[in-house]
C-alpha cells in the first residue's frame, strides 16, 4: 500500500475510536479509490462501517468480493466471521475465524472474535485459549479483559480471572464491564465480602450508572439484606424508569417486604408501558392474593395466562385459588390448569404444580391419581418445602383414603413466586 493509503487508514481508525463513523467511512472510501482494489484493508474498513451501522447485507457483499480477490486476507476472513455471527450462524462464523487464525496467528481481532463465538457455543476452554492469545497480542485493548475473565470463570480458573481484572482496574478503575466481571468472579470464588465492598465503592464513584445499583441489589438480596436490596433497586428504577425488568424486580422486593402499595405502583407502571407484559399481570395477581382479594387475583392470573401462553406460574397460582373454593367444577378447572402447567415445564423449576395436582385429584375423589402425583412431587430433588408437604400428604394415605384432618391441612396448595 502507498504511504497515502496508510495515512488514510490510520486516520479512519482514529475516527472509529471517536465513534465518528461518517468520517471513517470517507477515509476508507478514499483509500479504496487510491488502491483500486489491489489492497484488501480499505474495503474491509468499509465492511466494518457497514457492520457498525447494522447493514449486514452490505458488509457481507463487500467482504465476499474482497475474499474472491484476496482469499488469505486475515482481516476479511475475520469480519466475514463476525457477519456470520451477527446472522446467528456461529458454526459458519467459526469456519471463517479459524481460517483467519491459521492465515495470520498474530492478528488479535481474529483470536478475540474466535473466543467470543466459542463462548457463545459453551466451548469455554477453547474460548479461554483464544482470549489469552488475543490479550497477549493486544494487551492495551480494554474490552478483552472482561471477556477473558468470563471464560476463566466458566472454566474454573477463578484466580486468573480475579488477578487479570484486579490488575486492569488498578490502571482503569472506572471500566464498567471489568468492575461487573470482577464482582461476578469474586462471588463465584465465594469472596462475597470483597464483591460487596467493590460494588459499594463503584456506586459511590459512579452513582449514575444503573447497572451498578442493579448488581448491588441482587448481591444484597443474596446476602439476606433486604433493605439494601430494596434501596439499590429503587435507585436503579429511578435511573431507568422505563426498564420493565427493573420495575418488576423492584416490585418483587417490595412484595417480599410486604410493602404491597409500592409493589403495585411498580407493576402498574409496567402495565402503562406494556399491557401485554404477562409477568406484570402475574405479579399483580400475587399482590392481590397477598391482600386476600381473591377475585382481582383470579382476573390478574387469567390476564397473565392470556399474555403468557407458555408461562406455567399463573396457571399454578390460579389453580390454587380454585382449589380453595372446594367446588367440583373449580377443582376440575384447577386440574386442567395444572396439567397445562406441567406440560409447559413446571417440573423443571419446582414440584409445586405436581403437588397441587395431587390435591386437585383428591378433591375430585381420584385417590389413585392423587397418590401417584404426590409420590412424584415427593421424589423431587430440589430444596423445597413442597417436597416435605408431599411426603406428609403421602404419610396420611391409608389403604383407600386420607384422614380429613390431613386433607384440610394441605388443601390450600402451593403458589410460585416470580423473582
Amino acid at each position: 500500500m502507498s504511504a497515502a493509503t496508510t495515512a488514510l487508514l490510520l486516520e479512519a481508525e482514529r475516527y472509529l475510536e471517536d465513534e465518528d463513523v461518517d468520517r471513517a467511512a470517507e477515509c476508507f472510501h478514499q483509500a479504496n479509490e487510491l488502491e483500486k482494489g489491489r489492497a484488501p484493508l480499505p474495503a474491509v474498513g468499509l465492511a466494518r462501517v457497514a457492520l457498525i451501522l447494522g447493514r449486514l447485507d452490505d458488509a457481507q457483499r463487500i467482504l465476499e468480493h474482497v475474499l474472491r480477490r484476496h482469499p488469505t486476507s486475515a482481516e476479511a476472513l475475520t469480519y466475514r466471521g463476525v457477519v456470520a455471527d451477527a446472522r446467528q450462524t456461529p458454526k459458519v462464523a467459526l469456519q471463517y475465524l479459524e481460517r483467519a487464525v491459521a492465515v495470520d496467528a498474530t492478528y488479535a481481532p481474529a483470536h478475540a472474535n474466535l473466543g467470543r463465538v466459542r463462548g457463545q457455543l459453551g466451548q469455554w476452554p477453547e474460548a479461554l485459549r483464544a482470549f489469552r492469545a488475543a490479550q497477549a497480542l493486544a494487551p492495551e485493548h480494554p474490552p478483552l479483559v472482561p471477556l477473558l475473565a468470563l471464560a476463566a470463570v466458566r472454566t474454573g480458573a477463578l484466580k486468573e480471572a480475579i488477578e487479570v481484572l484486579t490488575t486492569h482496574l488498578e490502571q482503569t478503575p472506572n471500566h464498567l464491564d471489568a468492575i461487573v466481571a470482577l464482582v461476578d468472579a469474586l462471588v463465584e470464588a465465594n469472596l462475597v465480602e470483597h464483591a460487596t465492598e467493590l460494588l459499594a465503592n463503584a456506586v459511590e464513584r459512579m452513582p449514575q450508572v444503573a447497572v451498578l445499583h442493579a448488581r448491588q441489589s441482587t448481591l444484597a438480596l443474596r446476602r439476606g439484606n433486604l433493605p439494601l436490596a430494596r434501596s439499590a433497586a429503587a435507585r436503579h428504577v429511578a435511573l431507568t424508569p422505563t426498564d420493565e425488568d427493573a420495575l418488576l424486580y423492584a416490585a418483587t422486593l417490595e412484595l417480599m417486604a410486604r410493602n404491597l402499595e409500592q409493589a403495585e405502583n411498580h407493576v402498574q407502571r409496567v402495565l402503562e408501558l406494556d399491557q401485554g407484559n404477562w409477568r406484570a399481570h402475574y405479579q399483580l395477581g400475587l399482590i392481590y392474593d397477598a391482600l386476600r382479594l381473591k377475585g382481582p387475583a383470579r382476573v390478574a392470573y387469567r390476564m397473565a395466562m392470556k399474555h403468557g401462553p407458555r408461562a406455567w406460574q399463573p396457571r399454578n397460582n390460579l389453580a390454587v385459588l380454585l382449589l380453595e373454593e372446594h367446588r367440583g367444577a373449580a377443582a376440575r378447572e384447577a386440574l386442567t390448569l395444572l396439567e397445562e402447567a406441567l406440560a409447559l415445564g413446571a417440573d423443571r423449576d419446582a414440584p409445586d404444580a405436581r403437588y397441587n395436582l395431587a390435591l386437585a385429584h383428591w378433591q375430585l375423589g381420584e385417590t389413585r391419581a392423587s397418590e401417584n402425583a404426590a409420590r412424584q412431587a415427593a421424589r423431587a430433588t430440589v430444596d423445597s418445602p413442597v417436597v416435605a408437604s408431599a411426603k406428609r400428604f403421602l404419610g396420611n394415605f391409608s389403604a383407600a383414603q386420607l384422614s380429613e384432618g390431613a386433607h384440610s391441612a394441605t388443601a390450600s396448595g402451593r403458589r410460585r413466586w416470580y423473582t
